[in-house]
């Protein structure tokens, strides 16, 4: 009987050893959410990238817009939100008929990873190498925005993300 007692006891404690290290290191995010517009219309198919502010210790995060215009963002996973700082804000949208990629690619549940791709080929600096936001698009490319929303220094945009919320941040762009 003490046998199945230490047993007990060995095992609930590797499994509260395994179970609670997974999400030790994981930053807590907050739902972020929003609209995009262009000339009052909405924009359907835009990356829109929050990039921290202070890029040593913040996670960018990142979502693609929808017919509506609406956009959800990601961090770590599909729809997980942002980590709570202050963002400087990109929206990008290329014309891809040139490129050799799929039509959508945005992120799906089977690929969180494909919104990532669709910012890099829009000339994003999805890794923050500090190289101003811009990768350098390809003469492959052209924008549906104007540039200066592709360039976190440029765009104006600021959004500041916190656990209290709201965190619904709408951009109307212009010319």
């Amino acid at each position: 009987m003490k046998t199945s007692w230490k047993l007990f006891a060995v095992l609930t404690t590797a499994a509260m050893i395994v179970g609670c290290s997974g999400n030790a290191n994981k930053v807590k995010t907050v739902a972020v959410t929003g609209t995009v517009t262009y000339k009052g219309q909405p924009v359907e198919g835009a990356i829109v990238t929050f990039n921290p502010s202070d890029s040593k210790n913040g996670k960018a995060a990142i979502g693609k817009t929808d017919a509506t215009g609406k956009y959800s963002l990601m961090t770590f996973q599909q729809d997980d939100g942002a980590v709570e700082g202050s963002y400087k804000v990109t929206v990008s949208k290329i014309d891809a008929s040139k490129l050799n990629v799929k039509e959508d690619v945005g992120a799906t549940e089977e690929d969180p990873g494909a919104a990532y791709a669709a910012a890099e080929a829009a000339g994003e600096d999805v890794m923050g190498s500090g190289a101003g936001g811009q990768k350098g698009a390809t003469s492959k490319t052209k924008d549906l925005l104007p540039t200066r929303y592709k360039d976190p220094e440029a765009s104006g945009l600021i959004a500041n993300v916190s656990a209290d919320g709201p965190n619904t941040f709408d951009f109307a762009l212009e010319d």
